[in-house]
C-alpha cells in the first residue's frame, strides 16, 4: 500500500497487529542540464546574453565570472549562465560628496578602482559594488564591520534574529548589491524638498550601516531609532555611538511627538506593511514625508509564484559573488526560472548548509541571503510584497506617491518589477 505524505492515515484493528512503516522522502527535482561542448557553450552565451534568464550545460566550459553581460557560475560538474536585469538608473547632479557619489553610479572601472581606500564610507561601498557588478571583484575587507557581543538573552519564535543572524548581518550587509544606493538616493530625496536637517524617526534601524551613510550625507540630520531587537541594538550602539534609540516595535509605539520625515531603510517588510503604514501616517505631521527603501518582489497572484519570484529575488543578489562548486545554489535558481515550485525549499536548505563550511565573507553574506528566503517561506519576519502593492495599501491608508524609482533590479525588467526600490510617501496637509 502507497499514499501521499500529506494525507491523514488511520490504522485500526480489533485485535494485536504488527506493521512495519517505510518513509520514503525523495530527492528533490533538478534542473536538466544540456550536453556541453565549445560550441554549445558559445550559443549559450549568447543566448542568456539577448535575454534568456538561465541554461545548465554538462561539463565546465566557460571560466567563471562575468562575460558579455552574463555571470557564468560553476557547480560540481556543471556550467551555469544566468542573465540580470539591468535597472537603469538617472544622471543626476548634485554638490560634494552627493555630487561625487551619483557620478560613481556611472564611472568606468578605472574611476572606481581609485575609489576604492577612499576616507568615505559611502564611496568605498558603491565602487566595491560598481566593479562587482562589471565582474571584478576587489578585496571586501574595507567593507566588512566589526562589532562586540554580549549575551542578549534567550530568543522568542518569531523575533528577527532567530532567523536571521545579527552578528553576520552586521559584519557584511555593506556587501549588499544595491544597499548603499538606498540612503544615496533617499539623501537627494530629502535635499531636494528641504529635509536634509532636524529630527527625524528612523524605523527598522538595525546595525545601522544605512543611518551611517545617510548622515555621512546629511550630518545635519538628527535621527530617532526605533529597533526592538537588543542585539541590533548593540551593534548599533558601537557603530553610531550616542544616537537616541527607541527600543520597541514601531507598530506599538505611542511617542509624544510627531514627525516631519520618517524614514525606513530595509525594514518595511519586517513587519505587517498595513500597520507600517497606517502608524507611520498617525506619527507624521500633516504635510510629512515617509520615505521608504527596501527591497520588493515581482508581482504574484499565487502562493506558488510568490516561491518562485522569492527565490529569483533573494539569488538575483548572489549572483555576482565568487560562489563556485555551491551546485544546489545555481540549480536552486535555474528550477524557479524553468517555473518549478516543487522542491524549491528543500534545495535553499541544501545550498544553506553547503555553505556553512565556508567562512569568507561571500559565503557569509550567502548563507544570510538563504536565511532571509527561507524565512520568506515562512511569512517569518521576512513578509515582502511587490512595488504597486505596496503603494495600492499606502493609497488606502491615505499617503500621496511623491516619487518612486527602482534603484536596483533582481527580476523582471519593469520598473514596478523585483528589486530593491525608493518610495517618497507624502501625507497631505
Amino acid at each position: 500500500m502507497e499514499f501521499a505524505g500529506d494525507e491523514p492515515h488511520v490504522y485500526a484493528s480489533e485485535e494485536g497487529a504488527s506493521l512495519l512503516v517505510f518513509l520514503h522522502y525523495p530527492l528533490p527535482p533538478r534542473p536538466q542540464g544540456e550536453a556541453g561542448s565549445p560550441e554549445k557553450a558559445s550559443l549559450a552565451l549568447r543566448e542568456v546574453s539577448l535575454g534568456v534568464g538561465g541554461l545548465a550545460l554538462e561539463g565546465r566550459w566557460l571560466a567563471p565570472g562575468f562575460q558579455e553581460g552574463v555571470f557564468v557560475r560553476w557547480g560540481a560538474n556543471r556550467t551555469y549562465l544566468f542573465s540580470l536585469p539591468l535597472a537603469p538608473l538617472p544622471r543626476l547632479e548634485a554638490q560634494g560628496l552627493l555630487g561625487e557619489a551619483l557620478a560613481l553610479l556611472h564611472a568606468p572601472k578605472e574611476d572606481l578602482r581609485s575609489h576604492g581606500q577612499s576616507p568615505s564610507l559611502l564611496l568605498r561601498t558603491l565602487a566595491w559594488e560598481g566593479l562587482l557588478l562589471k565582474g571584478e571583484v576587489a578585496d571586501p575587507a574595507p567593507l566588512l564591520v566589526q562589532t562586540a557581543r554580549s549575551p542578549v538573552g534567550s530568543l522568542k519564535e518569531g523575533d528577527w534574529e532567530s532567523r536571521i543572524s545579527v552578528d553576520l548581518y552586521a559584519r557584511v550587509e555593506l556587501l549588499h548589491p544595491g544597499y548603499a544606493r538606498q540612503p544615496l538616493f533617499l539623501a537627494y530625496g530629502l535635499q531636494a524638498v528641504g529635509l536634509e536637517k532636524g529630527r527625524f524617526l528612523d524605523v527598522g534601524t538595525g546595525p545601522g550601516h544605512h543611518l551611517l551613510l545617510l548622515l555621512e550625507l546629511l550630518p545635519h540630520l538628527e535621527p530617532v531609532a526605533v529597533e526592538p531587537s537588543p542585539a541590533s541594538r548593540q551593534a548599533l550602539a558601537q557603530l553610531i555611538p550616542g544616537v537616541e534609540v527607541l527600543p520597541e516595535d514601531f507598530t506599538l509605539l505611542d511617542p509624544e511627538e510627531t514627525f516631519p520625515l520618517i524614514v525606513c531603510v530595509g525594514a518595511s517588510h519586517h513587519m505587517s506593511t498595513w500597520r507600517f503604514l497606517e502608524k507611520a501616517y498617525r506619527l507624521l505631521r500633516p504635510g510629512g514625508l515617509l520615505a521608504v527603501a527596501d527591497e520588493f518582489l515581482r508581482p504574484f497572484t499565487t502562493r506558488e509564484e510568490r516561491a518562485r519570484n522569492l527565490v529569483l529575488h533573494h539569488t538575483a543578489y548572489l549572483l555576482p559573488f565568487p560562489l563556485e562548486e555551491t551546485e544546489a545554489l545555481w540549480a536552486l535558481r535555474l528550477l524557479a526560472l524553468q517555473g518549478e515550485s516543487r522542491g524549491l525549499r528543500a534545495l535553499a536548505e541544501e545550498a544553506l548548509q553547503d555553505l556553512e563550511t565556508r567562512s569568507d565573507a561571500f559565503a557569509t553574506f550567502a548563507r544570510l541571503e538563504l536565511q532571509a528566503l527561507l524565512a520568506g517561506l515562512d511569512y517569518e519576519v521576512e513578509t515582502k510584497t511587490y512595488p504597486r502593492r505596496f503603494l495600492e495599501l499606502a493609497f488606502a491608508v491615505g499617503f500621496e506617491l511623491e516619487h518612486h524609482h527602482r534603484l536596483f533590479a533582481t527580476h523582471g525588467r519593469g520598473s514596478w518589477d523585483g528589486g530593491t526600490h525608493l518610495f517618497l510617501l507624502r501625507r497631505p496637509k
